[in-house]
């Protein structure tokens, strides 16, 4: 029997993971065609052997890639890079276009489920947004409910970040336009910008922005438009997180005062000592000694 043992399996290579004291480092079997079958078949798709024996080939056994060429069309994986030890060849390959990076930005950095008319008005960028959706759909997810797509896997939002960064380019100027496309909406009675416009407003330090919305009249809009009460929980959260930031103390009494009145009573989970909301409130306000 095995105790305080955690397994960590990721489907890429990381460097930090060699850092992580007694460790041990163990190599998953690389998939075959019998996998990449079944994988096939989880997607509902019909693929011939020659193009399984393909995509075997191609992605060189890493689960990833195989899901993303079989998503592909059968001339797209003949372009499609070689695997290589590493996803970053196929991410490099399709962001070799400048003008094509910049909305892939947005690809990376928008939290929510997008529609292609979403991802036009956030970037700006007309036909050309729609044109580049239709080429990266293997990069995508698409909720019916929702209506719309998120990007597969958090790799291409690191890849991306770590691109920006050599390029000397600054996420936030996409993160902007990401909230100036949430503040369109109404923030009560839009999904979208209820769940992430307080989100982004700290994420980019915009405090003052996010407690314009830590207002007595909160809770009650939020009841009156049917928000659920871990939404609601979770944006008094910002508004904690924000007034002590800006250590603005009358925005953090009404933070309590909400917070109070969504718990429905005066109890410990807010206000006493030991309770672990004030420990990290205190530690926020004032530091360690």
């Amino acid at each position: 029997k095995l105790e305080n043992v955690q397994i960590l399996i990721v489907s890429q290579p990381l460097d930090f993971l060699r850092n992580i004291p007694n460790s041990k480092i163990l190599q998953i079997q690389k998939w075959g065609s019998a996998k990449v079958r079944k994988l096939a078949s989880k997607f509902n798709l019909a693929i011939p052997e020659e193009e399984i024996a393909k995509i075997e080939n191609k992605s060189e056994g890493n689960p990833l890639y195989i899901s993303y060429l079989l998503k592909s069309s059968p001339d797209g994986i003949d372009l499609c890079p070689q695997y290589s030890g590493s996803i970053e060849n196929y991410y490099s390959y399709l962001t070799k276009s400048e003008k094509d990076f910049q909305i892939l930005m947005y690809v990376a950095l928008i939290p929510f489920y997008f529609s292609k008319e979403d991802l036009v008005a956030i970037s700006n960028r007309g036909e050309q947004t729609k044109d580049l959706l239709r080429r990266i759909e293997p990069l995508l997810k698409f909720d019916p409910v929702s209506n719309g797509y998120l990007i597969y896997h958090e790799s291409f939002k690191r890849f991306v970040l770590k691109k920006c960064e050599e390029n000397g380019t600054n996420p936030k100027t996409c993160l902007n336009d990401i909230i100036r496309f949430l503040k369109s909406k109404d923030f009560y009675q839009d999904d979208k910008a209820y769940w992430h416009l307080l989100n982004l407003l700290c994420e980019t330090e915009k405090y003052d922005e996010c407690l314009n919305y830590c207002n007595y009249d909160y809770l009650f809009k939020s009841v009156y438009y049917g928000r659920s009460v871990r939404a609601t929980r979770s944006n008094l959260d910002y508004f904690r997180k924000a007034a002590c930031e800006q250590r603005s103390y009358d925005k953090l009494n009404t933070y309590f005062l909400l917070s109070r009145t969504l718990s429905g009573q005066f109890d410990d989970l807010f206000y006493g000592a030991d309770s672990p909301y004030y420990q990290n409130l205190f530690l926020t306000l004032f530091g360690v000694d």
